[in-house]
């Protein structure tokens, strides 16, 4: 992800530096926001979504594209409202047939951060409209998204289905997704050994390898989760203890001190990690 990143930066300046380049900045700044978004450097994300913004007249038809961005960044930042304007927005004007199915799994997961009704309906929309051919990641992530409407045995089968296939197709990002869906289904399908064994294979992924299209803080979340319930107090601590850790020094260095009670406190990944830390910690 840091390698992608640092590709971006290289190509910006060489489109800043050409003038023949420049009609490329208005993609660049689009990739710069979804790539700090993914990196958890929210206050520049936001800075990046404000150029992309600024220079989307030069391809008013890639907008949904950079609607659906922000609308993920807003989410993230427990600012639901804003996501939901920014879905909006991105519905305004004709969205292409694969856009459509990520805007509606944004919808779902809008839906869900609020506990209101439609999230289902929204998560079977995307499912429905995803790509069948030609677009295997995206696919993939909506999948397991919408793994979430399933009952938990049927929700752990799509989950490593889609962890197989991504990690023959070796989108590793996808896969430790899929893989961290997988031990949260397992453990709701009651089957805590192999819930155990999907969450520990996820906490020792390479340091490189960001996961794809989910919250970073999921991570130490299901793993905290998982380990309590299979009676390993030890491993659920230190999971929890990393996600508190990561999620505090992320308030306090990467989110602007406007969003940080938002992070803090409408982030459902959030509230439930630093609920769940106060439980496991030894008083």
């Amino acid at each position: 992800m840091q390698q992608a990143f640092d590709t971006v930066l290289q190509a910006r300046r060489y489109s800043q530096a050409f003038d023949e380049s420049r009609g490329a900045a208005y993609m660049l700044d689009m990739m710069t926001l979804a790539l700090l978004r993914d990196l958890a450097r929210y206050r520049e994300a936001l800075r990046a979504g404000e150029l992309a913004l600024l220079s989307m007249a030069q391809n008013p038809s890639r907008a949904p594209v950079l609607h659906g961005h922000m609308a993920w960044l807003w989410l993230q930042l427990g600012q639901h409202a804003r996501a939901q304007q920014a879905l909006d927005a991105a519905r305004a004007q004709p969205v292409p047939p694969p856009m459509r199915a990520r805007l509606a799994q944004l919808e779902g997961r809008v839906l869900l951060a609020l506990q209101q009704p439609g999230w289902t309906a929204a998560l079977e929309r995307a499912q429905a409209e995803a790509p069948l051919a030609g677009r295997t990641l995206l696919q993939s992530l909506i999948a397991l998204d919408h793994a979430r409407t399933l009952a938990p045995a049927a929700a752990l089968a799509a989950c490593e289905a889609v962890l197989q296939r991504c990690t023959s197709l070796r989108y590793a990002g996808a896969a430790l997704t899929a893989r961290l869906r997988a031990a949260a289904f397992a453990l709701e399908a009651g089957d805590r050994e192999r819930a155990v064994a999907h969450a520990r294979a996820a906490l020792e992924a390479p340091a490189d390898v960001v996961a794809d299209d989910i919250y970073p803080a999921e991570r130490w979340l299901i793993a905290a989760r998982v380990f309590e319930a299979g009676g390993r107090t030890d491993d659920a601590r230190s999971a929890i203890d990393a996600g508190r850790a990561w999620v505090q020094q992320t308030a306090e260095t990467q989110v602007g001190a406007e969003f940080r009670d938002s992070f803090l406190h409408r982030n459902r990944v959030n509230v439930e990690l630093l609920a769940l830390a106060a439980q496991l910690t030894p008083r």
